[in-house]
């Protein structure tokens, strides 16, 4: 008789019960670590923190080194080998190597290839590719569409996480220029947007040229945005310009000549995109992102600021002893507008220093009537988050040029959100909890990208414009 356990088996039957379910619980476990891994390596796949930092780098690509990079694929095509790789900026395909390196560092990017949108042939030889395996397991994972032309961007970031698009694909650009007033965008679908501003330079020959701030930031479909284009500071000129810059003063001579013939020039305009109308506190303070103006030149051509990053520039203004020529405004910062510089010192005591700048106004310079051979002949200053400060007066003409505005970006760092009543909140983060994502932030003294999308220039000489571009869908 066979000896029975406590539940009535037999030790053999309990043994192959055993064995069974071991053998089925190993199985599980080898398929839960296969659908795990699997889950894990997927999951670093397109990420929308790694799809922003692809479509910035598409945009950049679409500016500088687009057709460069285009000929070399097709040369290598020839050779068997299906991508470019070019993370190391070379000049070979870009002019501005240093700007292309600055990206790149800053979204972290490990490796970036430029190959074409139909990968079939790429993955017929991924086996001869200089790269990496896991750079290969993600190539497998780009779906193949035999129809597909153009060319594709395919990134790997230091964190493991990888992202691809294809090159200019599912993209659609709103274009604001300047109009003297605002203007609305009605987000036409829910998304993910990049938003680039540039702000307007300052008037003369040597006025500040305007900054550069964008990034990345999804919307909902209906949302009203008001767009304000900066206007360029006017030669010459009182009159202030659109969105915050302001005229500049004039100068009297000492024959009691007509003191319009030496006038300092304007400050530029801000860019920004808002959630309210206005010129108050309550819409300054509902701006997402901000691209500042620069100063306006003084009538003898004392240069005015570039409009700021997150400072204006000049950072400072001289307070040694002149005789003659008023020194410059100081440029703002990010929670204060930049000082007013002071008058020439024979004109001290009179108070022709320039004005502050405000939140969202550049400082305006002082004039005098009273004073025989000096009235001003400053530059005004900036618009921006804050203003930069004007000019300081100067002996017939030579008044200081103004300083530039500064810039911001809602979640970048170093910015300070405005709270309705305009105290700052302590967070870079806007109230609307509209947070960009690979905000970029360009003083106008330094390389940015062409409103014109026709290359890199050094700061924008002109009015403002911001630029709205919608991103539908990210291709796998």
């Amino acid at each position: 008789m066979k000896k029975k356990n406590n539940l009535g088996f037999s030790l053999m039957e309990t043994l192959i019960v055993s064995v069974f379910v071991t053998s089925l619980l190993v199985f599980l476990f080898v398929q839960f670590q296969k659908v795990n891994s699997s889950y894990e390596t997927t999951f670093s796949y397109n990420t929308v923190n790694a799809l922003y930092g692809a479509q910035s780098i598409n945009q950049y690509i679409q500016q500088d080194g687009y057709d460069q990079l285009i000929n070399t694929y097709e040369n290598n095509v020839l050779d068997g080998v299906f991508y470019v790789d070019f993370s190391d900026c070379s000049s070979e395909y870009f002019v501005e190597t240093a700007y292309c390196q600055q990206l790149l560092l800053s979204l972290n990017v490990e490796h970036a290839y430029f190959t074409g949108s139909n990968v079939t042939n790429f993955l017929k030889n991924l086996e001869s590719h200089d790269m990496n395996e896991e750079t290969k397991e993600f190539v497998r994972y780009i779906n193949t569409d035999s129809t597909s032309d153009g060319y594709r961007l395919i990134v790997e970031y230091t964190n493991g996480e990888y992202a691809t698009l294809k090159m200019g694909a599912n993209t659609l650009t709103y274009q604001f220029y300047y109009t003297g007033n605002y203007q609305t965008f009605i987000v036409p679908e829910s998304g993910l947007y990049r938003i680039e501003t540039w702000g307007a330079a300052g008037g003369g020959e040597e006025g500040g040229h305007g900054a550069y701030a964008a990034g990345s930031v999804y919307l909902n479909k209906g949302t009203k945005l008001y767009v304000y284009v900066g206007g360029k500071g006017a030669d010459s000129s009182r009159t202030d310009s659109f969105n915050g810059g302001a005229g500049g003063s004039g100068s009297k001579r000492a024959d009691g000549g007509n003191k319009d013939q030496m006038i300092g020039a304007a400050g530029g305009g801000a860019s920004d995109v808002r959630l309210s109308l206005g010129d108050n506190t309550f819409a300054y303070a509902s701006r997402i992102i901000v691209a500042a103006g620069g100063g306006g030149q003084g009538a003898s051509r004392n240069p005015g600021g570039a409009g700021g990053a997150l400072q204006g520039l000049p950072t400072s203004s001289s307070s040694a002893s002149d005789i003659t020529n008023g020194r410059s405004g100081v440029g703002a910062t990010a929670t204060k507008g930049g000082a007013g510089g002071i008058a020439a010192s024979a004109y001290a005591s009179n108070g022709l220093t320039g004005k502050a700048g405000v939140l969202g106004v550049g400082g305006h310079p002082v004039e005098s009537d009273a004073i025989q051979n000096v009235a001003g002949g400053a530059g005004g200053g900036g618009g921006g988050y804050y203003g930069g400060g004007a000019g300081g007066a100067g002996a017939y003409g030579t008044g200081g040029g103004g300083a530039g505005g500064s810039s911001f970006i809602s979640g970048y760092s170093g910015c300070n959100s405005l709270a309705s009543n305009g105290t700052h909140t302590g967070s870079p983060v806007h109230p609307s909890a509209l947070v960009f994502s690979n905000g970029v932030m360009i003083a106008g003294d330094q390389s940015m990208p062409n409103p014109n999308k026709t290359g890199m220039v050094t700061g924008n000489a002109g009015n403002g414009q911001v630029n709205i571009s919608y991103i539908s869908t990210f291709s796998k």
